[in-house]
């Protein structure tokens, strides 16, 4: 893309997702302090998302250690099955990344959880923390809370007519294309999934060999 000068946008949708937009609000508003600690348990068919929205949030990615089982005869895709990456776990995965901010992530999936609750997400900062919960495939919006509460002002999300995990796509590509009118760069591009290819690719290392793997 960057030799043929196009544009390359890469639909991680769940970053469009109003309630996860809020969150990211909270942590660059400073109302959180600094982000040191992110804890999410997904559905596994989320889990390669809820991996980009650590990156997202939290920042690039210096350290993965992973650990899994899985069982390919319950994969509901046969793209699904990989051998250099994962995507979706089966049976169980955890995986522990260390960002270059000095954050921690602890991220556990498994097919065995009930598809309706697709994640539950929760960030601790030095001044406050928040929480995404509930969810689902019916209302992707979930509902998010802060502790301690904070002013509704620039922190509160729009009102929304569709919540639905369809309509997260609407929102992925309309952002997509006001990027390309204002020709600005996509909001995720094409080394945001290379970034991504990286560390799936290092969660089998660390499984692989035992230790943890340095990106």
């Amino acid at each position: 893309a960057e030799e043929s000068g196009k544009k390359l946008g890469i639909d991680y949708n769940y970053r469009h997702i109003p309630s996860v937009a809020w969150l990211k609000r909270a942590i660059v508003s400073g109302r959180m302090g600094k982000p040191v600690l992110m804890n999410a348990f997904v559905h596994s068919y989320c889990m390669h998302h809820t991996l980009d929205l650590c990156r997202f949030l939290l920042g690039e990615v210096i350290e993965v250690t992973a650990m899994f089982h899985e069982d390919r005869k319950t994969l509901l895709y046969p793209w699904y099955e990989q051998d250099e990456i994962l995507y979706a776990p089966t049976t169980n995965e955890g995986v522990c990344l260390r960002f270059a901010n000095g954050a921690l992530a602890v991220v556990s999936a498994t097919l065995h959880r009930d598809l309706d609750i697709m994640m539950d997400i929760h960030l601790v900062g030095t001044e406050a923390r928040a929480s995404l919960t509930k969810m689902s495939m019916a209302n992707v919006l979930g509902e998010v809370e802060m502790f301690p509460k904070i002013g509704d002002d620039d922190l509160t999300f729009p009102e929304v007519t569709e919540r639905d995990f369809a309509a997260g796509f609407g929102w992925s590509v309309r952002a997509f294309v006001e990027a390309l009118r204002a020709g600005l760069e996509p909001p995720t591009n094409g080394e945001d999934g290379v970034a991504m290819m990286k560390l799936e690719m290092a969660i089998v290392q660390s499984q692989h060999h035992g230790h943890c793997i340095k990106l």
